[in-house]
C-alpha cells in the first residue's frame, strides 16, 4: 500500500480519527483532572568507597581486621541497593512510621516496594532506590499522597539503613569476639596443662636442664676413656697385654665392646652410635605408643639388624686386626689400672644412656608449652584488637542529603500537560489505527479500484454524491454529474461497439442504491445528444420513475400487458425534451407473471423501432428474480452499486448470477461517491476549474 493510498484512507475516515482523538484526549483530561496528587521525596546516601572503619583500623596497625567487618575497599552500589530494600529494613520503616493500609494493618515490605496497577488512581506509600550514575551514591525515593509522609518515608529509610549497616558490622565483630573468647579458654587450659607437665617431669627426674647434664656426662666419659687409653699404652708387658687383650676380645659382643675397639674401628664405632640412636628413638616411641605400633616394630627390627652387623664386624676384627700384637701388649698393661676407670666409665655410661630419653621427653614437653603459650598470647592480642575495632566501627554509608520540602512541594503526578500530550498522541494513533482497521475490514465498494477483482463487470463510471436528488437537466452543463453521465453514455457505446444501443437494463444489488435516479439521469443524458429515449419502469413491485418526472402512474406497463391499453395510451411525455416514459401502472398482485410474459418481449421489439434508446428500471437483483429474467431481453445490463454500502460479496454474487444467466458482459456504475473518497469526487475539480459559478 502506497502512502497516497494510506492518505486517501485517512482523509476518507477523518471523522473516525477526529472522534477517536477527541474521545481519548477528553478521557485523558478527565482522568488527569480527577487523579489525586502524588508527592515524591528524595534522600541521598553516599557509599564510602575506601572504607572509613578500615582506614581507622589501619592507622592503629589493625588492618588485618578489615576482613571481619566486610571492608573490601571497593563500592558495589548494586549490592547496597539490594541490602537497603531487604525486608527487615523496610519493615522497620513501616513500624516506626506506623504506615497502615485501608484495613489498619501495618504495610509489608512487599507492598511498600511495589507500586501496583492502580497506584496512579489510589496512591499509597511507595519506596524505591536507584543508583546515581557516575557517582558512589544512591537516591532513596519515596512517593505518597501526603507530602509530609513522603519526606518522612525517604529520610527514615535512609536513617534505618545507615544504622542497620553499622549494627551489622558490630554483630560481625561480636560473633568474632565470642569465637576468640571460646578459643582463649581452650588454649589457656592447654597452656597450663603443658606447664604442669614440664614441672612434674623436672621434679620426677630431678633434672632442671637435661642438655647441661648430657654435656657433663659426655665430657666425663671422654676424660675416663682418655685415661684408659693412656693406661693401655703404658703396658709394657706385651705378652700379658696380648693375653689380656685376646681374652677380652674373645668376650666382646654387641653389648660389651671395649673402648679401644671402638676407637680403632670406625665402622664399629659408627654402628654403635647408630645402635645407640635407635635405642634412644625406641625409648622415646615407647613413651607415646604401644609396643605393637608399626613404627616401634620397625625400630626394633633395625636394632636387631645393627646388632648382627656389629657381631660380624667384631668377628672380623678379632681375626684380621693388623694391630693385634700391639693392642694385646697395651691391653695387658692396663689390667691393674683399669679397675677404677672401668667403674666410673660404667657409671657415666649408664647415665649417658638415660639422658637422651629424658632430653627427648623434655623437648616435647617444652615444645607443647611453647606452642600453647604462643597461641594463648596471639588470641589475647586478637581479642584486644576486636574490642578496639568494635568500639570504632562506623557505617560505610552515610546520609549526605535529607529530603527537602521545597524540592518535593510540587507533585510528580498527575503531570497534566504531559498527560494531555500523551493523550493527544495516543488519540491520534488510535484514531489512525482504527481508521485503517475499519477500512481494512470494510469490504464495501467505494471506488473503481474495488471493482478490479471483478473482471466480468465492465466499469462504466462513478456518480458523485448529491445532497438532494437533482436531475441533471436542472444542472449546469459543466456540472460533474452531467460530465459523469456523459462519460457513462460514451462507455456504453464503447462497450457495445454498435452505433445504436439496444434496450438497457438498470438494476442494483439492494434497494435504495439509486438505480431509478440513474435510469432517469441516463435517459436525460442520451436525450441531450438528440436521441429519442424511452424509460420503462419494470419495477412492478415498487415503481418510482413517474415520481421523478412528476407524471401519473394510473396507466402503464401493467395495463399494456393486460391488453387494457395501447402503447400510445401508456407512453407519456415528460418535462424533458426527447425523453418519454412508460410508467409501471397499477401494481399487480403477481408481478412475476408480467415479467415472464411473452407480451413484454413483444412490446420491447415493437418499441425498438420507435426509439433510439430504451432504458428499463428493474427491481433489485437479490430481492426477486425479475432483473435476471429481464437481462435476457436486453443488450446491455447495468448494475448500480452504492458507494460505501454495497458489499463486495454482494457484487461477487451478482457477477455469478449474471454468468449463470449468460448475460453479456454487464456494466457497473458506482453511485453516490462521496468527497471523502478523494479522486473519485469531482466537486473540488469542478470548482477549481470552472469557478464558483461553474463557468469558464
Amino acid at each position: 500500500m502506497e502512502f497516497k493510498d494510506i492518505w486517501d484512507i485517512l482523509v476518507r475516515r477523518k471523522w473516525i480519527i477526529i472522534q477517536a482523538f477527541i474521545l481519548v484526549l477528553a478521557t485523558t483530561g478527565i482522568i488527569t483532572y480527577f487523579l489525586p496528587p502524588v508527592y515524591e521525596a528524595k534522600s541521598k546516601v553516599l557509599v564510602e568507597s575506601s572504607g572509613t572503619t578500615a582506614t581507622m583500623l589501619s592507622n592503629l596497625g589493625l588492618q588485618d581486621l578489615s576482613s571481619l567487618i566486610g571492608e573490601k575497599g571497593a563500592t558495589d552500589i548494586g549490592t547496597k541497593i539490594t541490602l537497603i530494600k531487604v525486608d527487615p529494613v523496610i519493615n522497620e520503616v513501616a513500624n516506626r512510621l506506623q504506615l497502615r493500609d485501608e484495613n489498619g494493618d501495618i504495610y509489608t515490605a512487599l507492598r511498600l516496594e511495589t507500586a501496583g496497577v492502580l497506584y496512579k488512581f489510589l496512591p499509597r506509600p511507595y519506596v524505591y532506590v536507584m543508583e546515581d550514575i557516575g557517582s558512589s551514591s544512591m537516591t532513596v525515593l519515596a512517593d505518597s499522597a501526603s507530602l509530609d509522609e513522603a519526606i518522612q518515608l525517604a529520610d527514615t529509610v535512609a536513617e534505618i539503613y545507615v544504622t542497620e549497616t553499622r549494627k551489622q558490622r558490630q554483630r560481625e565483630l561480636i560473633e568474632a569476639g565470642k569465637f576468640i573468647e571460646d578459643q582463649i579458654a581452650n588454649v589457656k587450659k592447654d597452656y597450663f596443662d603443658a606447664l604442669n607437665r614440664v614441672n612434674e617431669f623436672q621434679l620426677t627426674n630431678n633434672s632442671l636442664d637435661t642438655e647441661i647434664e648430657i654435656k657433663v656426662a659426655i665430657e666425663k666419659l671422654g676424660e675416663l676413656m682418655k685415661q684408659k687409653e693412656d693406661n693401655i699404652i703404658d703396658i709394657s708387658e706385651a705378652e700379658t697385654k696380648l693375653r689380656i687383650l685376646k681374652d677380652k676380645l674373645a668376650t666382646q659382643d654387641a653389648s660389651n665392646i671395649f673402648a679401644v675397639t671402638i676407637t680403632e674401628n670406625a665402622q664399629i664405632r659408627d654402628l654403635l652410635k647408630s645402635l645407640s640412636d635407635l635405642q634412644i628413638k625406641l625409648a622415646g616411641l615407647l613413651i607415646e605408643r604401644t609396643a605393637e605400633h608399626p613404627e616401634i616394630v620397625a625400630v626394633r627390627k633395625q636394632i636387631e639388624e645393627t646388632d648382627k652387623i656389629i657381631k660380624r664386624e667384631l668377628s672380623i676384627y678379632k681375626n684380621f686386626s693388623p694391630e693385634m700384637v700391639s693392642l694385646e701388649l697395651e691391653l695387658e698393661a692396663l689390667k691393674a689400672h683399669l679397675i677404677g676407670v672401668n667403674r666410673n666409665i660404667e657409671k657415666y655410661t649408664k647415665l649417658a644412656q638415660t639422658l637422651p630419653v629424658k632430653s627427648s621427653e623434655m623437648s616435647k614437653l617444652k615444645l607443647a608449652l611453647t606452642a600453647s603459650q604462643n597461641m594463648y598470647s596471639s588470641l589475647l592480642d586478637t581479642s584486644f584488637k576486636i574490642g578496639v575495632a568494635k568500639a570504632m566501627t562506623v557505617s560505610d554509608v552515610r546520609i549526605v542529603q535529607y529530603a527537602n520540602r521545597l524540592d518535593s512541594l510540587k507533585p510528580i503526578s498527575p503531570q497534566r500537560v504531559l498527560n494531555l500530550i500523551v493523550g493527544a498522541f495516543l488519540g491520534l494513533i488510535s484514531g489512525i489505527g482504527l481508521a485503517l482497521f475499519i477500512d481494512h475490514v470494510d469490504t464495501t465498494i467505494k471506488t473503481s479500484d474495488d471493482l478490479k477483482p471483478f473482471e466480468k463487470l465492465y466499469y462504466l463510471g462513478s456518480i458523485p454524491y448529491m445532497k438532494k436528488d437533482s436531475l441533471i437537466f436542472k444542472l449546469d452543463s459543466k456540472h460533474p454529474s452531467v460530465e459523469t453521465f456523459r462519460t457513462i453514455r460514451n462507455s456504453l457505446q464503447f462497450a457495445t461497439l454498435k452505433p445504436q444501443i439496444g434496450p438497457i437494463l438498470v438494476t442494483s444489488c439492494e434497494p435504495s442504491a439509486g438505480k431509478s435516479t440513474t435510469v432517469t439521469d441516463l435517459a436525460i443524458s442520451f436525450a441531450q445528444t438528440g436521441n429519442k429515449v424511452l424509460a420503462i419502469d419494470t419495477d412492478l413491485r415498487n415503481p418510482s420513475l413517474h415520481k421523478f418526472f412528476n407524471v401519473s402512474n394510473q396507466k402503464g406497463l401493467t395495463t399494456l400487458l393486460s391488453n387494457k391499453a395501447t402503447t400510445n395510451e401508456v407512453i407519456i411525455d415528460t418535462n424533458v425534451e426527447g425523453v418519454r416514459l412508460l410508467p409501471c401502472g397499477p401494481v399487480p398482485p403477481d408481478p412475476g407473471l408480467f415479467i415472464e410474459s411473452e407480451g413484454l418481449k413483444k412490446y420491447l421489439e415493437q418499441l425498438r423501432g420507435s426509439f433510439d434508446i430504451i432504458i428499463l428500471d428493474s427491481p433489485p437483483l437479490f430481492i426477486v428474480s425479475d432483473a435476471v429474467i429481464l437481462s435476457k431481453l436486453v443488450e446491455a445490463t447495468i448494475l448500480v452499486l452504492e458507494s460505501g454500502r454495497t458489499d463486495s460479496k454482494a457484487v461477487s454474487e451478482a457477477q455469478d448470477l449474471f454468468e449463470k444467466a449468460e448475460v453479456k458482459k454487464p456494466g457497473a456504475i458506482i453511485n453516490k461517491v462521496k468527497k471523502k473518497y478523494g479522486k473519485y469526487y469531482y466537486s473540488s475539480y469542478y470548482k477549481n476549474y470552472y469557478g464558483s459559478k461553474g463557468s469558464k
